[in-house]
């Protein structure tokens, strides 16, 4: 059988799709913390602090979001909607809906720790964020 012959019964196609999905379907990966970039934020206790969501800007179509820290959901975004999974105490999260920054007002030493934003069912962030209060 030659090259048109697999050509004429879609075979090169069907296999070309094929490899397409699973290059897509894998193009994510595994989450990996040592190959994620590491940006560190420090504030001081009481101040307000606003952490940007990497690689997302205002021009970005954003279906689905959750912020995470120390691997744990805070808060997410679906459906124009933002639903707060961890309660702060008297509500010092949200979330802007301008570029989808994590706003903490005022920052607590408890807040210290690694912060994630999952864009779109991503299983890894772009970067992860390292908050250090003093």
């Amino acid at each position: 059988m030659g090259i048109m012959d697999a050509w004429k019964g879609g075979r090169i196609i069907y296999a070309y799709l094929i490899w397409v999905v699973f290059k897509a379907a894998t193009a994510g990966g595994l989450y990996d913390a040592m190959n994620s970039l590491m940006e560190d934020v420090v504030v001081e206790a009481g101040k307000n602090v606003t952490l940007g969501c990497p690689g997302v800007t205002e021009n970005s179509l954003v279906l689905m979001l959750e912020w995470r820290a120390n691997g744990m959901r805070l808060l997410e975004y679906k459906s124009k909607s933002t639903t707060v999974v961890q309660r702060t105490e008297q509500n010092r999260m949200s979330l802007s809906l301008k570029n989808y920054s994590l706003q903490l007002h005022p920052v607590t030493a408890a807040d210290s720790g690694t912060y994630e934003c999952l864009v779109n069912n991503r299983n890894a962030p772009e970067a992860v964020i390292k908050l250090i209060v003093r």
